[in-house]
């Protein structure tokens, strides 16, 4: 079935895929079956990515370029795709993001409204994103489990607008595709 029927998105698909995406995730982990990962840390640095700095995980409409590997779609499509739905050329910012294990991860992302100290979600599956998440996520434990369920859904959400934007045929289907990224993958500090 293909995501927009007659150029808006299928409700009862999405219903569908949410409902799953939400029984198959668990409050106490942070990697569900379908192989999304998420994990907490601090923002430990941000600067403008440089392409010596770029090494490491690829985010944002930038990570889209990067990762997919769907063998339905041409990698020209794609690329056509994802500069369509890019409103505008921007940077990219390398991070470096800090868990609580000691631990640090490069990310770098057409995102640049991070800042040191910034708790964050590294969401990891297929595609990656990076979200600006509430900082008990990151120093409170027993809080954590709470909101913990709310961000792996909003994930699980946020990748499956970035794969729509893989497979869209049209104009209306990319332009769709697009503001449901900024909206579900979290492109502004709000």
């Amino acid at each position: 079935m293909a995501p927009f029927i007659n150029g808006c998105f299928s409700v009862t698909r999405t219903l569908i895929v949410l409902t799953s995406l939400f029984l198959m995730t668990s409050c106490t982990t942070t990697t569900s079956s379908n192989g999304m990962s998420v994990k907490y840390g601090k923002v430990e640095s941000r600067e403008v990515a440089t392409s010596k700095t770029s090494r490491g995980l690829v985010g944002g409409f930038r990570g889209i370029r990067a990762t997919s590997d769907i063998p339905v779609v041409s990698k020209d499509k794609i690329e056509a795709n994802i500069e369509k739905a890019m409103s505008e050329a921007s940077e990219a910012y390398l991070y470096v993001i800090k868990f609580a294990d000691g631990k640090s991860l490069r990310i770098t992302t057409d995102k640049d409204f991070f800042y040191r100290k910034d708790c964050v979600a590294v969401e990891q599956g297929e595609l990656v994103n990076l979200r600006l998440v509430d900082d008990d996520l990151c120093n409170n434990e027993i809080r954590a489990q709470k909101m913990k369920q709310q961000t792996a859904i909003q994930a699980q959400q946020c990748a499956l607008a970035k794969r729509q934007l893989i497979l869209a045929q049209s104009d209306r289907e990319i332009d769709a595709a697009g503001e449901q990224i900024r909206q579900l993958c979290q492109f502004s500090r709000n």
